[in-house]
């Protein structure tokens, strides 16, 4: 186990200590501090390493060079205590990119503004700044510049970004997203340099379409918005420009109606002229498909299941083809259908036999991964991994001044609301229900999440852990209205918060029936 990193010239110091023992009950501080890592990048070559991690109680950006002997060279960049650090992506060997958003004092507004920003740095994160300039019209700021259509795997010295551009002059200039004047202002799609930041416009989209896609080969081939229609805005309709390879030419939801509708896009297959989709196909639930946009045609099912939704596909290391697809039941699953990412996959399983592996980033090649290894009874724990060798070397547990023994088991259940519908929920118990106390007569929590059309997941939850370490019980539960379970359970909620608010209350009553929980 052992340190992150330290910096040798004393500049900074950043210890993540690991298995401190501590007296019980656990201070509150050791659940509340922020994770000790919150993203982390891989350079191409293999040879740095970015992290979003904590420093003096706060996160700060690093940058290491990776050796046989572990991380060295630490470099690190702060911007304030203004700023929210959101990822870091390394553009090609020499430059990193960096997403932030900024809380800002404007007086126009009267009051904090948050705007989004791409920052690039060079590796030693000496000379870091702001992709784009902000520019001001009218008295306003812009005040997203971090929309990002594609990395172009090709040609490491551009990235594709999005964002509004004025249309009045001939010089494009980024405008007040706030203003009335400018609102039906369009988003278009820009090649910027990240060396000279040099800005080009290559494709004019429309106000109502701020998402646009690259597909494998690096090329703009996908404009895409949603609009909600109808009384109570239930029916999502698509608004969408896709390039035809062949003549050239942008088609619409008009020449692809199986593509209209509330329908996912997810990106595109090694093959340019296919996507995968999320599509429900006249059923509750929304399952993972390939379309072809040559022949406007869907092929079967990749995952279609009765109860749970499609969470997303994976991306091949060299991010040159999709390798399979992951969703949630009561764990998280990943599913493959590429050979050689299978033969990866079993590598990690015998390496990491029973843990949840999730992967970060990884090198083009393939050769070094940077994971995050997890389960019900082991606390979240990041791993710089090296296929070749199959060795593993810790970064940081996420929570380093915890131990697996502060935790407590999580466990899926499932009850029954009052009107028959069945409610999928997660009971985090206090650390001695691993060794087989009685469940019986427990004061309880009842923490439903926010949104409310998100859900919860198994895993570490901190706040739960917290209050399972004082000896309470937590019952979270997906109530009707979150996502996840099909269409049915996630609309029932839509303008009906009293169903929510049932389901809440019946936990707690199939708790007490159950005599789980102290009725009192």
């Amino acid at each position: 186990m052992g340190l992150f990193f330290r910096s040798c010239l004393g500049l900074i110091v950043f210890v993540f200590s690991l298995g401190v023992a501590t007296a019980k009950p656990v201070p509150v501080e050791y659940f509340a501090q922020l994770p000790a890592i919150k993203d982390v990048a891989l350079s191409p070559d293999g040879q740095s390493l970015a992290a979003i991690a904590v420093q003096d109680g706060k996160y700060v950006v690093a940058t290491f060079k990776i050796t046989a002997n572990g991380l060295s060279d630490p470099h690190a960049f702060d911007a304030g205590d203004n700023a929210r650090y959101n990822w870091v992506r390394w553009a090609n060997n020499d430059k990193l990119l960096i997403d932030l958003t900024l809380s800002e004092d404007i007086t126009k507004f009267r009051g904090n503004v948050q705007s989004n920003w791409l920052y690039v740095a060079d590796k030693t994160l000496k000379q870091v700044e702001p992709l784009l300039d902000a520019q001001f019209v009218n008295g306003g700021v812009y005040l997203d510049y971090a929309n990002i259509a594609g990395f172009l795997e090709d040609d490491p010295d551009h990235i594709l970004m999005v964002f509004k551009s004025d249309t009045r002059s001939r010089k494009s200039k980024l405008v007040d997203t706030i203003g009335v004047e400018n609102a039906n202002l369009p988003y278009s799609v820009f090649k910027v340099n990240v060396h000279t930041r040099s800005v080009d416009k290559i494709r004019r989209g429309s106000r109502n379409m701020p998402s646009w896609n690259t597909d494998r080969q690096g090329r703009l081939r996908i404009g895409l918005g949603y609009d909600r229609k109808g009384k109570d805005g239930v029916r999502l309709t698509t608004n969408l420009k896709i390039k035809n390879l062949a003549s050239n030419k942008w088609e619409t939801e008009k020449h692809h109606p199986l593509l209209a509708g509330d329908v996912y896009i997810y990106g595109f297959d090694a093959d340019p002229n296919v996507i995968y989709v999320g599509l429900y196909q006249g059923r509750d639930t929304r399952g993972l498909y390939r379309y072809n946009l040559k022949t406007k045609s869907v092929e079967p099912a990749i995952y279609h299941d009765d109860a749970h939704d499609i969470g997303g596909i994976m991306i091949s290391a060299d991010r040159k083809r999709v390798v399979g697809y992951y969703y949630a039941d009561d764990e998280s699953r990943y599913v493959y259908f590429d050979d050689l990412a299978k033969k990866r996959n079993a590598q990690l399983e015998k390496k990491f036999p029973d843990f949840d592996v999730v992967t970060y980033d990884e090198t083009p090649d393939g050769i070094w991964a940077v994971l995050q290894v997890s389960a019900p009874d082991y606390l979240p724990e990041m791993i710089l991994y090296n296929y070749k060798t199959n060795k593993a070397s810790t970064l940081s547990k996420l929570y380093p001044k915890l131990t697996d023994m502060d935790i407590g088991p999580v466990k899926a259940v499932k009850y029954t609301a009052r009107d028959g519908a069945k409610i999928p929920a997660y009971v985090t118990l206090p650390p001695a229900f691993f060794e087989g106390a009685k469940l019986e007569n427990l004061p309880f929590v009842i923490f439903p999440h926010g949104g409310p059309a998100s859900r919860n997941y198994d895993g570490f939850d901190y706040r739960a852990q917290f209050l399972a370490s004082r000896g309470y019980g937590v019952l979270q539960m997906n109530f009707r209205g979150s996502t996840g379970y099909g269409k049915a359970h996630k609309d029932a909620g839509r303008k009906d918060w009293q169903v929510m608010q049932n389901d809440v209350v019946d936990g707690v009553k199939w708790l007490v029936e159950k005599n789980y929980a102290d009725k009192d």
